[in-house]
């Protein structure tokens, strides 16, 4: 229970933050479209937070197992956390976009925006996830068989 905990308020955090810079100041959405899209994504956020983190320990072990091991330790989290980053959030962010009712032309931008924001972020959101998991006293990595064993 305190890994659904500790991944949701990750989330939820750092996304709101980081989403309503990136669609104010480089979109260009007006704050109505802003605040609707940021409180379309609480809800969103809830739903697939818990399965971000278990997308994101499968990819982790993975790329481990592909050999990533060879590849300077940061080198390797930092793709390994933008590539699970991006390929998890971008399809459910271009549909709260739409329902915020932000244009197509608006979509491309703030997708792309995120894109290259996920180039730098997804590395700090892999850190800042490990950190409150950390902190809520949970492993930073989930290992395949922890979850039955964790909390009651």
């Amino acid at each position: 229970m305190r890994r659904i905990l500790a991944d949701t308020v990750a989330m939820i955090t750092f996304t709101t933050f980081f989403g309503a810079c990136s669609e104010l100041f480089i979109v260009g959405m007006t704050p109505l479209q802003v605040l609707a899209t940021r409180a379309g994504a609480i809800p969103a956020n809830l739903v697939t937070s818990r399965p971000y983190g278990l997308y994101r320990d499968a990819v982790m072990r993975f790329s481990g197992a592909l050999g990533m091991r060879g590849i300077p330790g940061r080198l390797a989290r930092f793709c390994v956390d933008t590539l699970a980053f991006a390929s998890f959030k971008m399809p459910v962010y271009v549909v709260l976009l739409r329902m915020a009712g932000a244009s197509w032309s608006e979509v491309g931008v703030a997708v792309v925006s995120a894109i290259v924001l996920t180039m730098a972020l997804g590395r700090v959101f892999g850190m800042y996830l490990d950190l409150v998991r950390t902190v809520m006293g949970v492993p930073a990595l989930e290992r395949p068989g922890l979850a039955a064993r964790e909390d009651p």
